[in-house]
Formats: structure tokens, C-alpha cells, sequence
């Protein structure tokens, strides 16, 4: 064989092996942004992550890969209201995460006892919302991840 029936066949192999593959696979591109079942791009930006379509131009903003990787999963498979949730619970998770650091501020700043309490309560209410956003997205987290774990379990 010469190199031109070499890269003939090279192409055709990657090619194959990225369609079939890709509907399942996980690719992380040179540029260090992440290309989930050859249909979606998950790229670094400001303060979290951005998913794009590959094919297309929606985009959605997480401020963690975990919640942006489990979207990709449940969209995928069409689960249009459980994508909305952990959309809406990443950016809960965030503003929480936003509240408690000003909370924290205003408590070690604040001159007389009363204030100091408000802001004590405010935080701990912050810190218990968080946790609460944290375990409903771990929930969806783990069964994207049995989702996943589905599709490479040989049916006999």
C-alpha cells in the first residue's frame, strides 16, 4: 500500500469509528472543551461552563461540568423536564453559593449584636438552601450516571 491508500483508509476508520462511537462516546478536543454523544460541546467560559450544540446554536450555562454533563445525558434521552430542573437547580446552587459569601462578609462586619444575628441567620438559611439544591442535583446525577451505565451493559 502507498501512504495515499494509507490515509484513505486512516479517514474512513476515524470516521466510522467517530459516527458509531460518538453517539456514546466522550471526546475531549485539543482546546480542552469536551464533545458529549457527537451531538453536544461542552466549552470552559466565564465562571462555569457553556453546552452548545454541536450541529447548532442553544446554549446553556452551568457553573459546574457535573451539572452540565448530567443535562447533556437527560436531554439526549428528551427528558425536557428534569434538563429544566437541573438548570434551575445549578443556578440556585450558585446564587446560594453567591449569598453566602456576601452573608459571611456582612457578619464579620457588622458593628452591633442584632445585626450580626440577622445576618448569622441568613447565612445559616443560605447554607441550608445550598445543601438542599446539592442533594435534589446528586439525585439527578446519579441516574444520569445509571442512565449511562445502561447503555454499555450487554443485553442477553
Amino acid at each position: 500500500m502507498n501512504n495515499k491508500e494509507i490515509e484513505k483508509v486512516t479517514q474512513f476508520l476515524n470516521k466510522e469509528f467517530v459516527s458509531k462511537l460518538g453517539d456514546v462516546a466522550i471526546f475531549q478536543n485539543e482546546d480542552g472543551d469536551y464533545e458529549f454523544f457527537n451531538r453536544y460541546v461542552i466549552s470552559k467560559a466565564n465562571n462555569g461552563y457553556d453546552i452548545t450544540l454541536k450541529y447548532g446554536s442553544e446554549i446553556v450555562h452551568f457553573s459546574s461540568l457535573k451539572s452540565a454533563v448530567t443535562w447533556c445525558i437527560f436531554d439526549l434521552r428528551n427528558k425536557i423536564v428534569k434538563t429544566k430542573r437541573i438548570e434551575y437547580l445549578d443556578k440556585m446552587v450558585s446564587g446560594a453559593e453567591l449569598n453566602i459569601e456576601l452573608h459571611k462578609k456582612l457578619v464579620k462586619k457588622a458593628k452591633d449584636l442584632e445585626s450580626k444575628f440577622i445576618y448569622l441567620a441568613k447565612l445559616s438559611e443560605d447554607e441550608n438552601k445550598r445543601k438542599s439544591y446539592l442533594l435534589e442535583l446528586s439525585r439527578y446525577i446519579t441516574e444520569s450516571k445509571i442512565l449511562q451505565t445502561q447503555n454499555f451493559t450487554v443485553k442477553r
